[in-house]
This record gives structure tokens, C-alpha cells and sequence, in this order.
């Protein structure tokens, strides 16, 4: 884009013919008011002013475009304007990206860049371009490393590059090697020359999952060899997590606990999460280990959704956080039944929960007793979500009673639980109106 500059009228009838210029339609009203020599720009043609020829300033910065590769010249440029130009006008498509990154930190030229090679994507979180382009590079490049050509040298080289501008590295899935001879299972890239060299990750997301594998697939193609979580673990002991999730990747017991100890020397972990990881109450009990002393003491929130964890785990983990500030907890898809849910209501009453998610816990219209208590008296709980769950009509209008002294829950899904839809809309509307009243007093 051309940065607009003011002028006066000599210079714009020096450069302008006005008998040239588009003009727009009058109407009879323009008509009657206006002269007839008087004439109307028209805004929506943008292009009548393409003929102005360019400033001496414009075509060095263009000449400083054309030669980049050559002499890679953006800091010299005094003036914000001219390298705001340069930014808009640079040919990225064949210059290095490390050149780039050392140069320019200009935001419209990494957007530019990230726009081109991954359209529809927005920056939420108001984060550096370049942060978010090297962050998505690196996880391409990772998830699309096949086992056999992985090269310690590139990589390092790869992840020495990128290293400065990654926070979050968000790992969806790996490429699986096939099988040979009598191999049943076999090593992804390894993890812990990448993770020692990110000195700057804050947040990690990473799955062993494999999305695509042809016509060579084997039953455990995606499986997690012991050399995997042996050097991913080693790796992760040199992280400063804030932030950290394992999910959709099948972990025994050793390895919760190996995860564990390792992230035992993060400082500064506030989330685990570890959905779809099918570990049960004996992988449960494994990482509890870890949690039974005073590590990770920073921890608020814990997600351990769709894991298998039974009644007895999840009692296991409700004795275990009740020494803990625990913010958040998921447990939802687990089959905990009753049992387990009371357990998890009575954490909640200890620890004050902001956040619960039993969804899909196969308790029923027994867990009256504690979850009419946490409603009834608990100050902090904001969300609860304990949809598709076996309840009953009495016990959603004992629920909606007791709502009545509850000014803090703002978010209760009770969705599928047989409750009559008439009440559920009353249940709903009670909750928005806490919803309402929290905003307005936040306001």
C-alpha cells in the first residue's frame, strides 16, 4: 500500500487533469444544488489516481526491495513511513527465512507472510506476527518429519532458528514409520534435543497420534514406544512450563510417572491437561505420586477427561487435590458413577472450585445429597457442567430451589440429564440471571 500525504491544490493540479477524473452519477437533487462545471469524485474507484508518478523516495525503497537478498537493508532506514514500505512491497517468497527473521520484526510483513502461506487465520491474542509464523512453522515441520529422515544437525539448526520467537509449540500429530521384520512397535523423532533448545516455550500441546499412514497401517502404528517417552521426558525436564497437554496418545503407568517427574522441575506449571489418553485409575495412580509432596504448587487447573478413571480414582484424586488450590477440574467421559461424583462434590466444597466439568460421569439421581449441597453453599463455583447424566424431574426443581441462593454459579449445562425442558428454561433462566448481575457489577 501507498501511504497517504497531504498536498496543496498547485501540486494537485499540476499532477491531476481534472476533465479525467471519474465522476459518480448525480442525482436530480446534486443537480439542482450544484453548478454543472462542478464536479463529484468518486470514492469507490480507487484507481483513478494510479498515473502519479513515483517519489524518489518510493523507488529507493522499491530498488532496496528488488536487491534485499543482496544487501538486506531495513534497520539503516531512518524514516518509520519508508520501512513501513518496504515491509508492504518485499518479495518474501524467495528469501531466507533466517535473513528475515535477524532483519525485519516488522507486524505487516509476518502477517503478510502468515496470510499467504496459512489463510484464515486471526491473531486473537494480539501476539507478534512472527511469533505466531515461527511457532506454526516449527510445528509443521515437526509433524511432517518422517523417523527415518530425521538429521540431529538440521534439526538443531531448525529449532535454533525458530527458538527466540517460540512460546506455545502445539503438536497434533507425528508421522508413524512402519514396521519392519518383527517389530511391533517403533520410535517417532525424538523430542529432546527440541524441547532443550526451546529456551522461550511457555506452553506445550503435543499428541503421538498419527493422522495419515496409506495402506502401511498396523494395529500399534500410533503407539508410544519407551524410547519415545524416555527422551520426550528428558527434554521436558529442561522446560519452564506455564502450561502443558498430552492428549489423544495412549500412556501406560510407568509413563504417567515418568511425565510426572519430569514435570516436577517446572516452577512455574499452572495446567496439565491430559485428555484421551486411556491410562485408567492404575495410570492415575501413577501420576498422583507426583502430587502426594509439595510439587507443582502453582498448579489451578487439571484436565483429565475421557481417561477411564473409575469411582476408585477418581476418590484417589479428590483425597489428593484436597491439599491443593485447585481452580479447575475435568473429569468428563470418565465412568466414575456415583461414588465417584460424591467424592468429586465434596472436593469441590473443600477446595472451592471455580470451574467443574462432570459431564458424561454415569452418576444418577443419587448424587442429590452433595450436589444440592455444593449449589446450596458453595461461593465460588462458577461453571458446572453435569450434563448427560441420569437425573430426575424432582431433582432438577430441587436444583432450580436452591438457585434461588445461589448468586455465583453463571454457567450450569444440565443438558440431556431427563429433566422437562419447561424447567430446564427456568433452571436457565436463574443462572443468566446471576449472569447478568456478575456483569453489571463487573462493569
Amino acid at each position: 500500500m501507498k501511504y497517504p500525504n497531504t498536498i496543496d491544490r498547485n501540486i494537485y493540479l499540476a499532477y491531476i487533469h481534472k476533465e479525467n477524473v471519474p465522476t459518480t452519477k448525480k442525482t436530480e437533487n446534486q443537480q439542482q444544488h450544484h453548478q454543472s462545471h462542478q464536479q463529484i469524485l468518486d470514492a469507490i474507484n480507487l484507481n483513478w489516481d494510479l498515473n502519479y508518478p513515483e517519489s524518489l523516495v518510493e523507488l529507493c525503497v522499491k530498488t532496496i526491495s528488488e536487491n534485499w537478498n543482496i544487501l538486506p537493508l531495513f534497520r539503516g532506514i531512518l524514516v518509520q513511513e519508508n520501512r513501513s514500505l518496504l515491509a508492504d512491497i518485499l518479495e518474501f517468497e524467495n528469501l531466507q527465512l533466517g535473513d528475515l527473521c535477524t532483519h525485519i520484526k516488522a507486524n505487516s510483513l509476518w502477517k503478510r507472510m502468515y496470510g499467504t502461506k496459512w489463510p484464515m487465520i486471526s491473531n486473537h491474542q494480539q501476539r507478534p506476527w512472527i511469533e505466531l509464523y515461527m511457532e506454526k512453522y516449527l510445528s509443521e515441520s515437526l509433524e511432517n518429519l518422517r523417523p527415518v529422515d530425521f538429521n540431529i544437525d538440521k534439526i538443531r539448526s531448525l529449532v535454533d532458528l525458530c527458538s527466540p520467537f517460540v512460546r506455545n509449540l502445539r503438536i497434533d500429530h507425528l508421522q508413524a514409520q512402519p514396521a519392519h521384520d518383527n517389530d511391533t512397535i517403533n520410535d517417532h523423532i525424538p523430542f529432546d534435543t527440541i524441547l532443550e533448545s526451546l529456551n522461550e516455550i511457555k506452553s506445550l500441546s503435543i499428541s503421538y497420534d498419527c493422522r495419515t499412514i496409506g495402506t502401511k497401517f498396523y494395529l500399534t502404528c500410533t503407539s508410544i514406544s519407551d524410547n519415545d517417552i524416555k527422551k520426550f521426558t528428558r527434554g521436558l525436564c529442561n522446560t519452564d512450563l506455564h502450561e502443558f497437554k498430552f492428549h489423544s496418545s495412549k500412556l501406560e503407568p510407568l509413563m504417567l510417572k515418568q511425565i510426572g517427574l519430569a514435570l516436577d522441575k517446572n516452577t512455574s506449571l499452572v495446567k496439565i491437561e491430559m485428555p484421551n489418553c486411556r491410562f485408567g485409575d492404575a495410570g492415575l495412580s501413577s501420576f498422583c505420586t507426583i502430587l502426594t509432596h509439595d510439587s507443582l504448587p502453582h498448579v489451578r487447573h487439571l484436565v483429565l477427561s475421557n481417561n477411564f478413571i473409575s469411582y476408585e480414582g477418581a476418590a484417589l484424586l479428590a483425597n489428593i487435590l484436597r491439599r491443593r488450590k485447585i481452580e479447575t477440574l475435568d473429569l468428563k467421559l470418565n465412568p466414575i458413577l456415583t461414588e465417584g461424583a460424591n467424592e468429586i462434590f465434596a472436593l469441590a466444597g473443600i477446595v472451592e472450585l471455580i470451574e467443574l466439568n462432570l459431564s458424561s460421569c454415569s452418576f444418577d439421581e443419587n448424587i442429590e445429597e452433595s450436589l444440592l449441597y455444593v449449589i446450596k453453599n458453595n461461593k465460588r463455583l462458577v461453571k458446572l457442567n453435569i450434563s448427560i447424566n441420569k437425573l430426575s424431574e424432582d431433582l432438577g426443581a430441587e436444583i432450580l430451589n436452591k438457585l434461588s441462593n445461589n448468586k455465583v454459579l453463571r454457567h450450569l449445562d444440565i443438558r440431556g440429564v431427563g429433566i422437562s425442558h419447561e424447567l430446564k428454561c427456568k433452571i436457565d433462566a436463574a443462572v443468566l440471571e446471576n449472569r447478568e448481575k456478575n456483569n453489571t457489577v463487573g462493569q
